[in-house]
């Protein structure tokens, strides 16, 4: 797609997304820091170990919200439409209906892959 007719709503969400993502990164390099100087350092920086116990712990809820919020972009096969082709194929593996076309007899086992069904007698 050109540059110059993207949605601008598109745009916005990247920036957003990509702000809170850095912003998760920094929390979290901070807070590993901070428990790693715990576990580390003199005893006389934390005496208590509180630093420990509450950076790690806020150490996991900020890791994971910076890996989700990550912009993702599409590969070049799903640009392309080639996903679109992968999936009426699997339809057409399973007898050409989204549905799943037609039924096995009785007695047969079914096997579900990704996109095939592979009926075994």
């Amino acid at each position: 797609m050109d540059q110059h007719h993207r949605n601008p709503w598109a745009i916005a969400g990247q920036v957003i997304a990509a702000l809170i993502t850095t912003a998760a990164t920094i929390c979290s390099v901070v807070l590993a820091l901070l428990v790693v100087e715990s576990r580390l350092g003199p005893t006389s920086n934390d005496p208590h170990g509180y630093t420990l116990i509450f950076g790690s712990l806020l150490l996991v809820p900020t890791s994971i919200v910076g890996a989700i919020s990550l912009p993702s972009r599409p590969t070049a096969a799903e640009a392309s439409g080639a996903h679109r082709c992968r999936r009426r194929l699997g339809r057409l593996g399973r007898g050409g209906s989204p549905g799943g076309g037609v039924r096995p007899s009785r007695g047969t086992r079914v096997q579900r892959h990704r996109t095939l069904s592979v009926v075994t007698a």
